[in-house]
């Protein structure tokens, strides 16, 4: 337990000197913090599927994964040039890319049908779980009182995390899901959800973010306690896929933590939920 605070507390001050230097770079620094992590949760996730006999397409589905988040936000200034329609192709084309890569791929590999359409599943799975909520992370950057708003979700996510471990601790009796994950309690689950509600009120009033407080405060409490559970949904998540390939820790990059997918799996459904809200109440807001 020492350990596991002595580096966290190094993490979050590592995350506090990443934030600031963003504030100087417009964003395009957060984007590039966004690859990295990308980049190695993916590289984990491919190790985790190597265990049950997949053989995904490491390289390419990296690749792919990562160019994703500068693609997208390169993206956002096209709706006014092109039409709908041209725009929703846009969009979509990365995607259908990757997988007519990855079917040019098999034919390098000497392997029945089969196993190379599974593959291929698990090589587009990985893009779509870790590489594209990712992207919403970085555009929540760039909305409206983007700096504001990517530290309050950050820090509500993992406010959600350390909520719901110590009221697991203090208060725990009811399992939540024991057959995904056995520690997890119904009692940290409430702790965690009400966590991120505090967080985010405490933070939307001290940094004066107008896109909540103008939604008064029954609207950010409601926006705390949906980012709550769509946090601890991802981390249930994970734990599913460490689960289906026996695995206890996605990997050992961070000592006390487990690997890189074990630090922001909560955010691999809080990311696009945010973001989904955020969106609705700035465009409410015109």
């Amino acid at each position: 337990m020492r350990t596991r605070v002595l580096i966290g507390s190094v993490l979050i001050a590592v995350l506090v000197a990443l934030f600031w230097l963003d504030l100087y770079w417009g964003g395009y620094f957060i984007c590039l913090i966004a690859m990295v992590l990308t980049g190695a949760g993916l590289h984990e996730f491919f190790g985790m599927t190597r265990r049950v006999g997949l053989a995904p397409f490491e390289p390419t589905g990296v690749a792919f994964g990562v160019a994703l988040l500068p693609y997208y936000l390169w993206s956002e200034v096209l709706p006014g040039w092109l039409g709908q329609k041209a725009f929703a192709a846009l969009i979509l084309a990365p995607l259908v890319a990757l997988v007519l890569a990855l079917m040019v791929r098999t034919c390098v590999r000497r392997a029945g049908l089969a196993s190379q359409v599974r593959n291929i599943g698990v090589t587009v799975l990985g893009v779509l779980y870790i590489a594209l909520p990712m992207t919403f992370l970085v555009q929540t950057r760039f909305l409206n009182e983007g700096w504001n708003l990517i530290l309050l979700v950050v820090a509500a996510t993992k406010a959600t995390d350390i909520g719901a471990y110590f009221a697991g601790v203090l208060f725990g009796r009811h399992k939540l899901a024991p057959r995904i994950s056995p520690n997890k309690t119904v009692e940290g689950a409430v702790g965690g959800v009400l966590a991120s509600a505090i967080a985010t009120a405490a933070l939307a009033h001290g940094m004066t973010i107008h896109t909540l407080i103008d939604r008064g405060l029954p609207a950010i409490l409601s926006f705390g306690l949906v980012l709550g559970v769509a946090a601890q949904i991802g981390d249930l998540t994970e734990s599913v896929v460490k689960r289906s390939t026996g695995t206890k820790d996605s990997g050992n990059m961070l000592p006390a933590f487990g690997g890189v997918l074990d630090l922001v799996d909560s955010f691999l459904v809080s990311a696009p939920v945010s973001y989904f809200l955020l969106s609705l109440f700035a465009a409410g807001a015109k």
